[in-house]
């Protein structure tokens, strides 16, 4: 039986070594029947932060990208396309920053991953497969929850 939860899919891809951004864009869609082949490379710039940066969290961004396939626009005049899209991804920024204190890469795992010490503490720590599939987990969950409204 094939997987329908988008936690569950991106889960799988982010344990196969696919980074937060590339792993919630492609569960989420997978999820809603949406694939995207270039998905995965759309979204590999994004991870931990947008390039190790520590800003907005990948998770989030693949989520933001799901959500803007389904409910994006292609005309600069779809304001109301515009609008639908800025008002889910506002809930779902809401329901992360409620459920984590953040939304930023660096707030959430406390590690600088620009600097090697940084890079090194943070395989040290196991961070992509103990700390970060609950942040996927979380973004998949409530993208396919808003897309499914």
């Amino acid at each position: 039986m094939q997987k329908t939860k988008a936690e569950d899919l991106a889960r799988d891809y982010f344990l196969q070594k696919f980074n937060c951004a590339e792993a919630v864009a492609m569960g989420v869609t997978e999820a809603m029947g949406m694939t995207q082949d270039n998905l995965p490379r759309i979204a590999t710039g994004f991870g931990a932060g947008a390039g190790r940066c520590g800003e907005i969290c990948g998770a989030l961004t693949g989520a933001i990208m799901a959500i803007g396939l389904k409910y994006g626009r292609n005309n600069p005049e779809d304001m109301a396309a515009r609008d639908a899209t800025y008002t889910k991804v506002q809930q779902l920024l809401d329901w992360f920053r409620e459920e984590f204190g953040s939304v930023r890469c660096i707030d959430l795992t406390q590690i600088d991953m620009t600097t090697p010490e940084g890079m090194e503490l943070a395989k040290a720590k196991n961070i992509h497969m103990d700390f970060c599939p609950k942040f996927v987990e979380f973004a998949a969950q409530r993208a396919q929850s808003l897309m499914q409204e």
